[in-house]
C-alpha cells in the first residue's frame, strides 16, 4: 500500500510501497540480491521502471519476463548459454573433423596391399 499524501510543505522525496511475501521468497530474494551485489530496493525500483516502460511499449512487453532478474544475473545467463551454444557445437564438429575412416587406417597398415593385415605389418604400424 501506498503512504497517504503529505501536506506540500513536508511532502517526502520518495515514496514507500509495501509487498507482502512469504518468508521463503524474501529469504531467496535477499539473497539473490546479495549475490549480485544489489540492494533489494534497487532491484525492485528497477522491475517498477521497466514494468512501467512495458505498459507504454508493446515491443517491451516481450521482456517482462527478463525485467524481473537483476541485470547481473541475466548477463552471466546469457554468457553461460553462449559457452554452452559453443561447447555443444565444439562436441559437435570435432569428432566429425577427426574421426579417420577405416578404409584409410587399413589400407595404411596393409603395407603390401595384399588385403590382409599380417602380423608383422600390425607390429610395425603400432610402433610408427
Amino acid at each position: 500500500m501506498t503512504q497517504p499524501a503529505r501536506p506540500a510543505a513536508k511532502a517526502k522525496k520518495t515514496e514507500m510501497i509495501e509487498v507482502r511475501v512469504s518468508h521463503e521468497v524474501k529469504r531467496d530474494f535477499l539473497a539473490a540480491c546479495q549475490r549480485a551485489g544489489r540492494t533489494a530496493s534497487d532491484v525492485i525500483r528497477e522491475a517498477v521502471d521497466e514494468f512501467i516502460a512495458g505498459r507504454k511499449s508493446p515491443v517491451a512487453k516481450k521482456a517482462a519476463v527478463l525485467a524481473l532478474i537483476p541485470k547481473p544475473l541475466r548477463r552471466k545467463r546469457y554468457l553461460a548459454a553462449g559457452a554452452a551454444m559453443a561447447g555443444l557445437a565444439t562436441l559437435v564438429a570435432l569428432p566429425s573433423a577427426a574421426a579417420q575412416r577405416p578404409e584409410s587406417s587399413f589400407k595404411a597398415m596393409d603395407l603390401n596391399g595384399d588385403g590382409v593385415i599380417s602380423q608383422a605389418e600390425f607390429t610395425r604400424a603400432m610402433h610408427r
